[in-house]
């Protein structure tokens, strides 16, 4: 298998990954401290609360790539992907202290983890460049804690990329009236006025006097 290079994955997703990590902070914190669960949210297992976030992510990253060029989402054989300009796929998932999946590893999430696009059978997956997109709660188990893309085999990261405090790169703009540059400045040469000291014929005549 030759290996997805995290500098070329984070090339590609750089773009994107600001409206990744929305979709997941809002996904989870919408369950964990919005008023929809507030009433029920105690009686869940932790089985139910991953189960509710992960439609919750779904609906988000829905609805900020949807009319994306180059980007699509899709649902096929109990998997939800996003494909990112035909060269990434992304799956979603809750992550354990080691940022891997917690969940049950069913065949088609073990080919996954394989970076096995022929045992997946499903066309159009780029070979060696699918990755987990995953958040971590707290110690309490209470809200989120952070957010992660990992890069795996089987049950190894080969690395992992942080993204929970990504921010969007600003981007420079030429200034209206941009500055001179240093070649272009023109040294202006200060005249000093020299006060005469001479002595006019009227103050010589005082002075003999």
């Amino acid at each position: 298998m030759e290996p997805l290079l995290k500098d070329d994955a984070i090339k590609i997703l750089q773009p994107y990954v600001i409206l990744i990590k929305e979709a997941v902070f809002k996904a989870v914190q919408d369950y964990y401290i919005g008023e929809e669960y507030a009433q029920t949210r105690h009686k869940h297992s932790q089985r139910t609360a991953a189960s509710i976030c992960h439609d919750n992510i779904k609906d988000e990253i829905k609805l900020r790539f949807e009319g994306l060029p180059k980007v699509g989402t899709d649902e096929r054989k109990g998997l939800f992907m996003l494909s990112i300009e035909g060269l990434l796929t992304l799956r979603f998932k809750k992550f354990n202290d080691n940022l891997l999946s917690s969940g049950i590893t069913t065949m088609q999430a073990l080919a996954y983890d394989l970076q096995d696009v022929v045992q997946l059978e499903l066309e159009g997956l780029p070979p060696y460049g699918l990755l987990h997109v995953g958040y971590t709660l707290n110690s309490l188990q209470s809200n989120i804690d952070g957010i992660y893309i990992t890069y795996r085999y089987g049950k190894v990261n080969i690395w992992e990329w942080d993204i929970t405090h990504e921010e969007v790169t600003p981007i420079a703009e030429p200034a209206l009236f941009p500055l001179p540059t240093p070649s272009e400045t023109t040294t202006r040469k200060t005249r000093v006025r020299v006060k005469d000291k001479s002595i006019s014929a009227g103050d010589k005549n005082a002075i003999n006097k």
